[in-house]
């Protein structure tokens, strides 16, 4: 079973993060109203409770700090999008470059790649220079260089999902998703504005940061597990 590696809580939490997900976009259409920005916190900043469950140790507090953060983005974006969008860029940044890290530490050794995950690591690729075609000519001067930023380090950290030593790629396909959700954030901002795309970004954003978190526990419960049977 995949939720195999979740405890009692953390299946409890999981739900509570789902059931929130799906009653903000069961409500997007009538923001603001009382309580919408907790309710924006609560499908993401929930996950990183549901890591923080799980044994203990210095990368579960890392990478659940790493959550914190992407979820105070959530939460800026919902105050005033407009006002508050490059400081929450910043927040998401900073969430970006600690699963980085969390999934640097946890590479293949020496650093390798399974064959089914190169056509991922090429849409990732495709998709980054793409939205970098895209936008960078439509930027004010204000935003080159913040943009341009935000995309290497959300590109960076979806490559980098490509590399963990799990054989499962659940990771590479959340990331995946939140690199489309934050593209079709950019379009909308700088491109076209689309009333129907909020209905794209907000599942894909959710479904993505869903795999990656799972998959970073599962895979953290593999290799436990996998130790255990080598000191067996």
């Amino acid at each position: 079973m995949f939720f195999s590696f979740l405890s009692g809580k953390q299946r409890l939490l999981l739900s509570i993060s789902i059931a929130s997900a799906i009653a903000f976009l069961c409500l997007i259409d009538l923001r603001p109203y009382p309580g919408c920005v907790l309710l924006k916190w609560l499908p993401v900043g929930t996950l990183g409770f549901v890591v923080l469950f799980s044994r203990f140790s210095g990368m579960v507090l890392f990478f659940a700090i790493a959550i914190f953060f992407h979820s105070t983005g959530d939460v800026l974006l919902e105050i005033d999008r407009v006002k508050y969008l490059r400081l929450a860029m910043l927040f998401f940044g900073i969430g970006h470059l600690g699963y980085i890290i969390s999934f640097w530490q946890n590479r293949i050794k020496p650093l390798n790649i399974y064959k089914n995950r190169i056509p991922m690591l090429a849409i990732m690729i495709l998709l980054s220079i793409g939205m970098f075609l895209l936008l960078y000519p439509r930027l004010e001067m204000q935003w080159k260089i913040s943009i341009t930023s935000y995309l290497l380090v959300i590109a960076t950290m979806s490559i980098s999902t490509i590399f963990i030593n799990h054989p499962s790629s659940i990771m590479s396909w959340g990331a995946l998703l939140y690199m489309i959700s934050d593209s079709m954030i950019a379009i909308n901002t700088f491109v076209w504005k689309c009333s129907l795309l909020p209905y794209g970004i907000c599942p894909t954003y959710y479904l993505g940061q869903t795999m990656i978190i799972l998959g970073f526990l599962q895979m953290l419960d593999y290799r436990r597990q996998l130790s255990f049977s080598k000191a067996g």
